[in-house]
């Protein structure tokens, strides 16, 4: 009895996943982080908005972008179609650029995507964006997410959702590198991690959106899997190792038990992981590339 006492005591010291408490505690570092992710999302796919999207750039287009963070995808969009009304939405204004410097077009605001939407953003908008929620959706739940993102839109208006696969997080070898063992381990503690209780966090809504907008009456127009680009390897291993950095603070000082049988070490614990994400740091000097596919979905409703 007392043994299967201590072993629940053991597994309750893993880190639960606090989605909005860990976005809400950002700092520079992490609005820098969204920069370069935002860069590696426009080297990838080549495009702001989807060519399947037909808008002007003379028309007063009004798009949202919901968990916008620092707005780098609204601020390079507004280059492009200057005379259209943005509007960017997120949990935290910790991010946002300062309203004195934006054209008066361009606006943020506070709000949690989990909330009613506000009365003045009902079918408000032309374009609804929403990129990298997946931490946000727990148990494949994502109906709360796309049915206030629904609300905020026009008839005949557009959904464009950009997503990295977590589920496919891999680590992939140059020629000539035999072993990558501390970002190995990372990559699969995360993904063992993600499928936890702990974090329930699920990849499936996300291969099923296609068929879940168009269940819910939209008109899919792409569906698109987007392969890491080998040329962009150092790109996407900062990008990972800075999320990695700030998952830090959250890892328990006590050990916890990691299941047996996946090369994973028997506990987990602060000083363990970041051991092994220094070493991942230079692993990734060497070569190592930490990568996962991304998706886009484009539907009209």
């Amino acid at each position: 009895m007392s043994e299967a006492i201590s072993k629940t005591s053991e597994q309750d010291r893993a880190p639960k996943w606090d989605s909005q408490k860990f976005w809400k505690a950002q700092d520079y570092q992490q609005s820098a982080r969204l920069h370069l992710q935002h860069w590696l999302w426009e080297y990838q796919l080549d495009y702001t908005i989807h060519p399947k999207i037909d808008i002007s750039k003379d028309s007063r287009t009004r798009v949202a972008d919901i968990a916008c963070g620092n707005g780098a995808w609204m601020l390079d969009l507004a280059r492009q179609y200057p005379k259209a009304i943005l509007e960017g939405f997120d949990i935290t204004a910790a991010h946002f650029p300062a309203a004195g410097f934006l054209p008066e077009n361009i606006k943020f605001h506070v709000w949690d995507v989990f909330t009613d939407v506000p009365a003045d953003f009902i079918e408000a908008f032309d374009v609804i964006h929403l990129r990298t929620l997946y931490s946000l959706v727990k148990g494949n739940n994502v109906g709360p997410i796309l049915e206030n993102a629904r609300k905020m839109l026009k008839p005949g208006g557009y959904i464009q959702w950009d997503e990295t696969d977590s589920s496919t997080m891999r680590c992939t070898l140059p020629p000539g590198l035999v072993s990558a063992p501390a970002t190995q381990t990372l990559v699969t503690f995360f993904n063992v991690f993600s499928a936890s209780p702990q974090s329930n966090l699920l990849g499936d809504w996300l291969h099923d959106l296609g068929t879940t907008l168009k269940e819910s009456g939209m008109t899919v127009l792409a569906q698109e899997k987007v392969p890491p680009n080998k040329l962009m390897h150092r790109v996407w291993c900062d990008n990972f190792l800075t999320v990695w950095e700030h998952v830090i603070p959250s890892m328990p000082e006590q050990s916890f038990p990691l299941p047996p049988g996946l090369r994973l070490p028997e506990h987990m614990n602060r000083e363990v992981f970041v051991d092994l994400w220094q070493k991942a740091a230079e692993e990734c000097q060497n070569g190592a590339w930490i990568n996962a596919d991304q998706i886009v979905i484009v539907a009209k409703s």
